[in-house]
């Protein structure tokens, strides 16, 4: 059995991985989709969540692994982490699941909009634009990753609390999802 392995904040924790998995079910031997999202968590603790469990999920999944992870990370605060932390746990995240024999695509994170949370502010908006995206293209260049664009076509998505995607932001990033996984950018 094939897995797909949706790996990221609460963004992840959405419901696109439902909807991904809709548009799964229309082929003959869909993958089973499951969610590893941890709410709240920056890149640093999402890489010790994550070797922390990768045994375990190594010998019982495989297959490929969507990752979007970053918002956490600009914000103040708690999960606040430098451009150059960010670039190094990350490295560290991707290197860890490509040892493990997974596939990985990546994704550039959703805008951030005028937030109803404190610990967003427009640093954070621009961090995501000029500092983050950007540590995420050059981590796929580096490590010769497709890439997601999840920021781009959000960018005129309503942000019901300025984080979060609406429903029809996840319905975007689930057909963003599943147009990489049919081979197209």
């Amino acid at each position: 059995m094939t897995w797909l392995l949706c790996m990221g904040d609460s963004l992840t924790a959405s419901v696109y991985p439902y909807y991904l998995r809709c548009l799964l079910q229309q082929e003959q031997q869909p993958p089973r989709v499951i969610t590893l999202a941890k709410k709240g968590y920056g890149s640093r603790r999402y890489l010790r969540y994550t070797l922390s469990h990768l045994p375990l999920w190594q010998t019982v999944f495989s297959g490929t692994v969507l990752l979007m992870l970053g918002t956490n990370d600009v914000r103040r605060g708690f999960n606040y982490n430098t451009t150059k932390g960010f670039y190094r746990h990350m490295d560290k995240l991707v290197g860890h699941i490509l040892a493990a024999g997974f596939t990985l695509i990546i994704s550039l994170v959703p805008p951030v909009q005028a937030a109803a949370w404190p610990e967003f502010s427009s640093r954070s908006r621009r961090r995501i634009v000029s500092e983050i995206n950007p540590a995420i293209r050059s981590l796929a260049k580096q490590h010769h990753l497709p890439l997601v664009d999840n920021y781009t076509p959000l960018q005129h998505t309503a942000f019901p609390d300025g984080v979060h995607p609406d429903d029809q932001g996840c319905r975007l990033i689930a057909q963003n999802w599943h147009q990489r996984l049919k081979g197209r950018p």
